[in-house]
């Protein structure tokens, strides 16, 4: 999978990778995006992001625009017909 897990201060001059496994996972009517990240203190933080449903438009709408051949009709149609694979 393509998910990169970066992390940098709010004064930082740069992102750096962590290098993470990054898992994606469902709850009702929501989108959860797992990983872990280093800890200030030495330790690891489990981290969870989670997108409900109302997101979901403007998720997909950035993922058309970071890669515009997902806008044709066989695109989005193969994306439909695997949407429910594991």
């Amino acid at each position: 999978m393509a998910i990169s897990v970066l992390r940098g201060g709010e004064t930082a001059y740069a992102w750096l990778g962590e290098g993470w496994a990054v898992r994606l996972d469902h709850a009702d009517h929501a989108m959860l995006v797992k990983f872990k990240i280093s800890s200030k203190g030495g330790g690891v933080t489990d981290v969870m992001v989670k997108a409900d449903s109302r997101s979901f438009k403007a998720i997909a709408s950035a993922m058309m625009k970071a890669d515009p051949a997902w806008t044709t009709p066989a695109s989005l149609r193969a994306f439909a017909e695997n949407a429910g694979a594991k």
